[in-house]
């Protein structure tokens, strides 16, 4: 399954309008725990031109449907007719607009991203018509396409004006500058020079080592001295170093060929046994990666296999009384890792046993006491047993969580709940969620911060 998308993010003013030859679009937005998948004309949809960003609300994605027979490009143009012109050859049929919206969580999302006050949308070119979708690529095939970005100039009038006629004259344009997207190509489809320019990482030289040959004749992978790989060129030569038991692994892989060498070693350690678990549960084997960690445990218990074990009752058989068992188990070895601790938050919550993770909690150094996403656990925790003045310590104003991912509403519904539950004790009342009037007058008491606001829907 392939999957490829250019992501380009442009300046969105009142006056930002986005070019595209189609008439129509998938469209995708946002609810609490769900997209929906809808389609749209363009440029006016529900009343509106939404060709301009600055028209929609919230945040949105529009997947254009360009015609085969169109050249594929896109464009963001300003009220002076300036703008950026992006296009391919045909082989990128894709191309979409993102927008964070103008509600507030959107402008947070778009604040938190970038810079206070300068907001962006996105512009880009895939494989597919939509995100929602992977192309398949058969065997030894190559696939090639080329891309052309280049700045637009073009009379605002038009730019602004009827829509069919900007779409032309940006096409002219786009041919008169760049030439026919369509023809874009290397001379006599090779490169003819090349210069490097920068290096990426060493994970195209171990492909290249694996196979032993070139992966491409276009581009180099130069060999580098990379800890993420080395252990996987070591293990081509037969050998697999055992680190320490807390030393965190440096990689993972679920390469074919290198769980074929893990399976192959002379004599197997707790830590190759760990990785054939890794690669065995990507593959969806889960009896098999359950019983390489538990081999693992055998030779040598360690932390990282304790933890695989627990989130596999945890999140594939619904167990959490054996996750947690195994989970603190992974704690008692390694209590200084961020990500251990808040995956034994996690088991510890939805087993509710929150004075249990409290006591922990507390046994914590400084720097971890001190991450967002701890604190936040604690303050559920809080919550969960109705200290709701403690919790109110963490989640206010000046709450902070730099971890937080793109759809998560946690800290919003948390707000909600802690708050209501305040004002109901204030009023010396029992909360009921259902109650629409008592939760206007809560939240109007205490309104949701904007910077704590990320509701994109």
């Amino acid at each position: 399954p392939m999957y490829w998308w250019s992501n380009i993010s442009v300046d969105e003013t009142v006056n930002t309008r986005v070019l595209v030859p189609a008439s129509d679009s998938f469209l995708t937005f946002y609810n609490a725990d769900h997209y929906v998948v809808d389609k749209a004309t363009i440029p006016t949809f529900g009343g509106m031109d939404v060709s301009y960003p600055a028209h929609i609300a919230t945040s949105r994605d529009f997947f254009y449907k360009i015609p085969p027979q169109e050249k594929k490009w896109i464009a963001a143009v300003e009220k002076d007719g300036l703008g950026l012109l992006h296009c391919s050859t045909k082989k990128l049929i894709g191309r979409k607009l993102f927008l964070w919206g103008h509600n507030a969580g959107g402008k947070n999302w778009d604040d938190w991203l970038s810079v206070d006050g300068m907001p962006k949308i996105e512009i880009q070119a895939g494989l597919a018509h939509t995100q929602l979708e992977h192309i398949p690529m058969e065997g030894n095939t190559t696939w090639e396409w080329t891309e052309a970005y280049t700045a637009l100039q073009g009379d605002p009038a038009v730019m602004h004006g009827d829509y069919a006629k900007a779409i032309a004259t940006v096409d002219a344009y786009m041919v008169d500058r760049v030439g026919n997207p369509d023809e874009l190509q290397f001379p006599n489809g090779k490169v003819l020079s090349s210069e490097i320019v920068f290096k990426g990482s060493d994970w195209g030289n171990l492909e290249e080592q694996i196979r032993g040959a070139k992966i491409s004749d276009y581009f180099a992978f130069p060999a580098l001295e990379a800890e993420d790989t080395a252990p996987w060129k070591e293990l081509l030569d037969g050998k697999f170093s055992v680190p320490a038991i807390t030393d965190v692994p440096k990689s993972y892989t679920v390469d074919d060929a290198l769980l074929k060498k893990l399976m192959g070693l002379t004599e197997q350690s707790w830590y190759s046994l760990l990785h054939i678990g890794v690669i065995l549960y990507a593959k969806g084997d889960l009896a098999g990666a359950q019983k390489a960690w538990e081999d693992s445990l055998a030779k040598e218990p360690s932390p990282w296999a304790y933890r695989n074990i627990a989130m596999l009752y945890k999140n594939e058989y619904g167990d959490i009384a054996t996750a947690k068992e195994l989970i603190l188990k992974a704690f008692a070895m390694l209590n200084n890792n961020p990500t251990l601790c808040k995956e034994v938050a996690q088991v510890l919550l939805a087993a509710n046993n929150n004075e249990q993770w409290l006591d922990i909690y507390a046994t914590l150094s400084a720097d971890l006491q001190d991450l967002g996403r701890l604190r936040l656990y604690k303050a559920i925790a809080l919550i969960n047993l109705d200290r709701l003045e403690e919790a109110a310590e963490i989640i206010n104003d000046k709450f902070f969580m730099s971890d937080i991912k793109e759809g998560e509403l946690s800290v919003s519904s948390y707000w909600f709940r802690l708050y209501r539950g305040l004002y109901a004790k204030e009023m010396g009342v029992t909360y009921d969620p259902t109650d629409k009037a008592f939760t206007a007058a809560a939240d109007k008491k205490y309104p949701l911060p904007r910077k704590q606001d990320f509701r994109m829907q």
